[in-house]
């Protein structure tokens, strides 16, 4: 091999590891040379070996619970398989034509400019962004075909890539015959430079705004420097600014969400209006010649109508007189935070998706994991043992709430809840605390300098890791890099320093402790103690060979090891990392350029963070140092981006804590799945709580919108709700004016009671059950359906409503409460009650031997994880996991599609059993299924089965026969829709056209 050719390979496999873990990294590395360059076997095995080691293979482990019966056991509210592939949804709107997309997706400057230039990424991901954008263009307008304009929604992830998305759907756009691009960034300078420069990246403009090619007929009317205000200036309308002559080029604007901004705008639209139709522009037709697209970047900000009566807030009323003034225009919100957009009054031009939604998902591999994003899923459900850890109660104030209730603020080290202060304040007295007393930091907050520690040897192993590949490619063959190496930029956005090595990554730290500027300052003060005694520490590790077993540093690697075995990455030897841990706490401490003796960034609402993490300025004086650690507030929070955020410290309480403002708070997450082994937060137990009732929430409302994407609902059929707990409101009041507030909709979904332990009377369930099925089946025989349960048919109502509310039930818990699901049926009653349906029963008993059925806890993190049977015990949760029996096995002779169907014939069964999505039918009855289960199992650890016993905390005192009550409710479709917050004028137009939307949700058994 040659050794352009080789270092051709190198690069591309450094490129693909930056964005996938090993293994994914490597197998695309052998597609890709397979693809490009020919067979691998013509290839020498030790060249490629050498240029890329064959890592070893990490499978997760995905365990399906089989119960007893041979049915795998779920949890789905809507399908037995709910999973949905994006490549077999073949509606495209008006793309459905497949030579209408590839016309578009073969156009000249697209696939030449646009697609290329979206960001560095495999082919396979750029192509399904673009799959992603076909299908969000064709729910747009149609340029050939414009008619009424369209509002639609584009719910993505936070970090996750947005921005990607928006330069796609516009090149794509573009193709298809739109002019006009409008593009809504932020309130903040720093956000809209950062949204301008992808828009120049992508279109091939110069920082003018002009193209590099002029036959390319496009530019960019802001530019780099100057929002439209600014280029503005001097100009006496718009006439003289846009220069209009050619009617076939495109034109772009990025403009912040700012009111002088946007009245700027909107004159100067009026102008061009008034000069097309006075004739003053030659050849242009303002109705026709104007094909615009509005693309709102974090549309649930600044953007929605927070005023108190509706009459509109400002800059809600100027994008509204915007699209009242742009004829033909097309309006595309995109937002990782919809709830105060799916709250939003429908009536108007902005706020509510009146005509589309789509969901914006990363790319995964064809195990359904994401091939490199890490966010909701991946920190609180999946892997929050090695990405969260817990800080003491007592490191920090907080609010502590009861059932959501504020009870007070916490006070450090002395077990009190007081009410007479502001929580600022008490985190002014405990920061200045900790600031004077080490013996009181060392107690308090210890995890505080152990996450600089972390946050040091991860910026070490990050560089180490690059140093290889750097040497790989032939660089530093000899001799570790310098300082001065390491800090090298890349030389005119080529992607390489002026010696020709990729520059060495970034790494970054936060702390968002505290919201007020004040404290901010002197949590600033403690780290500057914490930072002293890290390099102390560092020092004495040294000093001692890495033998000190006392030292912080040394406790740290050694966790370090085995966090990053568990993902099956490698950490080299302590002594290998010194010089680059060395450097990290060199870089760290320097004092940043311009700034009087200061090496920590501080941001906060007196300074836009654009002007201070410049990552993009060809000075290296001016960006960011290669390893900073970052402090701040609330403005830590929306479309602020740190590159390579490896290590936070989250400790925040809010009285009313929201959604969609805490899930922005999450910088955190984004494409570092690459490095998932350097990445931890540090949160108190209340907000990794907090976090994952927030992911449950997330994932119900991205289930919603899959579930009307993929059967093709229309937006007039399209009631979402949105999820509250007592831990976090969805969103704010003021967005939400709209909304009414009742029972979820149970309407064709089976839920399940998963936390059948939270009633602290929880054992009496079992002689509640007991007594009722005692005087019922004096009048009702039961049967014994499909060999697994006893079946008890149109039970009288009132008789079963009273002992169901009677359970030992808490009202939170998940997914299903007997309080919420009476609400619904109450409900259901007054809206229907001659068409109210029969109740049947299922009861799940113990077996022959009296003992009740085993069903499986759910357990924080990923079982083979865990090296003792005690550390499974710790994980175990008091949540089930999936307990509800599911499809039989494909082999089995005698199909069966559920137990929410157990009341069914065989029949039924055998005929139903391929078909995805099935549900109860209309009319068909509610059926309760009643499970009886073992108090103390947990679950099956290294094939073994595993329970709690009398020594164990989590034991629960209950004789072994004696079972606990677990249930699950399979409601028919045909139920009234009502839900737990949703907006009362889209309920109306879901009302008016009834009949519809009844006919779109009876035919869903038939989709596939």
């Amino acid at each position: 091999m040659n050794e352009l050719l080789k270092k051709q390979f190198i690069r591309e496999a450094n490129n693909l590891l930056l964005l996938y873990p090993e293994v994914t990294a490597y197998e695309n590395f052998l597609i890709w040379i397979n693809e490009f360059y020919g067979p691998i076997e013509s290839f020498d095995t030790n060249e490629l070996e050498e240029i890329f080691p064959k890592p070893i293979e990490y499978i997760p482990l995905n365990i399906e619970e089989i119960n007893e019966f041979g049915d795998v056991n779920t949890n789905s509210e809507y399908t037995d398989s709910i999973s949905y592939s994006l490549s077999d949804l073949n509606e495209f709107g008006w793309l459905n034509n497949i030579n209408d997309r590839n016309n578009i997706s073969t156009n000249k400057f697209y696939k030449n400019i646009v697609l290329p230039s979206i960001g560095a990424m495999p082919l396979e991901v750029k192509k399904e962004i673009e799959l992603h954008s076909m299908h969000i263009l064709g729910r747009c307008n149609n340029p050939k075909d414009w008619q009424e304009n369209i509002q639609g929604l584009v719910y993505g992830m936070v970090q996750s890539g947005k921005t990607a998305s928006m330069m796609t759907l516009m090149g794509l756009a573009k193709s298809a015959g739109y002019r006009l691009f409008i593009v809504l960034s932020g309130d903040k300078e720093s956000l809209r430079n950062q949204t301008q420069k992808r828009i120049n990246e992508s279109f091939n403009l110069n920082n003018g705004g002009y193209s590099n090619n002029s036959q390319d007929k496009i530019r960019s009317i802001t530019t780099l420097k100057d929002d439209y205000s600014q280029v503005a200036r001097g100009q006496h309308n718009g006439v003289d600014l846009w220069t209009l002559r050619d009617k076939s080029e495109t034109i772009i604007i990025c403009i912040k969400k700012e009111s002088n901004n946007l009245k700027k705008l909107l004159s100067h639209l009026k102008d061009i209006e008034q000069a097309c139709n006075q004739g003053r522009i030659v050849d242009h037709n303002f109705a026709t010649d104007f094909k615009t697209m509005i693309l709102d970047d974090e549309a649930d900000f600044a953007s929605q109508d927070t005023s108190i009566r509706g009459q509109g807030s400002t800059i809600h009323n100027l994008l509204c007189n915007i699209r009242e003034t742009i004829t033909q225009n097309c309006y595309v919100a995109y937002t990782a935070t919809p709830q105060a957009c799916i709250g939003a009054n429908p009536h108007k031009l902005i706020g509510y998706p009146k005509d589309f939604i789509w969901l914006l998902e990363p790319h995964r591999n064809t195990n359904g994991e994401t091939s490199s994003y890490l966010g909701l899923e991946e920190f609180f459900e999946k892997f929050p043992n090695q990405l969260i850890s817990i800080i003491g109660k007592n490191a920090w104030p907080h609010i502590e709430k009861e059932d959501g209730i504020k009870k007070g603020i916490y006070k450090p080290d002395s077990n009190e809840v007081i009410n007479d202060k502001k929580l600022s304040d008490i985190e002014l007295e405990n920061v200045i605390k900790l600031i004077e007393n080490k013996s009181h930091r060392d107690s308090s907050c210890p995890e505080f300098k152990i996450a600089i520690i972390d946050f040091i040897i991860g910026c070490s192993i990050r560089w180490y890791r690059h140093f290889l590949s750097c040497k790989k490619a032939g660089f530093f063959e000899r001799s570790l890099p310098t300082i001065q190496e390491i800090e090298e930029i890349e030389l005119n956005a080529t992607g390489f320093t002026g010696m020709g090595y990729k520059p060495f990554p970034y790494h970054s730290m936060m702390f968002n402790l505290a919201y007020i500027n004040e404290n901010q300052t002197h949590i600033i003060e403690l780290i500057n103690k914490l930072w002293q005694e890290v390099n102390n520490e560092f020092q004495d590790v040294i000093a001692n060979n890495w033998n000190s077993e006392s030292n912080t540093f040394l406790k740290c690697y050694q966790n370090q090891l085995e966090k990053s075995k568990r993902f099956e990455l490698q950490v080299p030897e302590a002594n290998s990392l010194q010089v680059f841990i060395k450097y990290a706490l060199i870089i760290t401490g320097k004092t940043i350029n311009g700034t009087d003796n200061k090496y920590l960034y501080l941001i906060n609402s007196d300074i836009d963070e654009g002007t201070i993490l410049k990552y993009d300025s060809a000075l290296r004086e001016d960006r960011p140092k290669k390893a900073s650690i970052i402090v701040g507030g609330n403005i830590l929070s929306r479309g602020l981006t740190i590159e390579n955020l490896s290590t936070t410290i989250f400790v925040r309480s809010q009285v009313m804590s929201l959604g969609d403002t805490n899930l922005q708070m999450c910088r955190w997450f984004g494409h570092k799945k690459n490095a998932i082994d350097l990445q931890t937060v540090y949160m108190q137990e209340h907000s990794f709580e907090l976090f994952q009732n927030i992911s449950e929430s997330d994932r119900e409302l991205r289930d919603q919108f899959k579930y009307h994407i993929f059967h093709n609902i229309p937006n007039k059929c399209l009631l979402l709700y949105l999820s509250n707990s007592p831990l976090f409101k969805s969103t704010s009041p003021s967005k939400m004016r709209n909304s009414g507030t009742g029972t979820q909709s149970y309407s064709g979904i089976t839920v399940d009671l998963l936390q059948h332990l939270k009633h602290e009377n929880f054992l009496e369930n079992h002689a509640l059950l007991e007594n009722y099925l005692n005087k019922l089946k004096k009048n009702i025989v039961g049967k014994i359906e499909h060999n697994r349960a006893t079946v008890y048919r149109k039970v009288p109502i009132d008789d079963f409503l009273d002992f169901f509310q009677k359970l030992k039930v808490s009202d939170d818990s998940l997914n299903i409460s007997p309080s919420r699901y009476l609400k619904y049926l109450e409900k259901w009653r007054e809206f229907d009650s001659r068409n109210f349906p029969d109740i049947n029963i299922a009861i799940f008993d113990s077996d022959e031997n009296n003992i009740p059925r085993e069903r499986s806890r759910k357990i924080n993190g990923v079982i083979n994880e865990f090296k003792t049977e005690e550390d499974f015990k710790n994980a175990t949760t008091n949540s089930l996991s999936a307990f509800r029996g599911g499809k039989s096995s494909k082999e089995s002779k005698i199909k069966y599609c559920g137990d929410f169907l157990i009341d069914f014939p065989e029949n039924f069964h055998s005929a139903n059993y391929e078909i995805k999505n099935l549900r109860r039918p209309k009319s068909s009855g509610i059926l309760f299924i009643f499970y009886k289960i073992q108090a103390n199992y947990i679950g099956k650890f290294n094939g073994k089965k595993v329970f709690f016993n009398e020594n164990d905390s989590g034991f629960i005192k209950a004789d072994m026969t004696v079972p606990l009550i677990t249930f699950s409710i399979a409601t028919p479709l045909g139920g009234p829709i009502f839900s737990t917050r949703y907006n009362r004028d889209v309920l109306q137009i879901v009302i008016e056209n009834s009949t519809e939307c009844e006919k779109h949700i009876e035919n869903i058994n038939r989709l596939i």
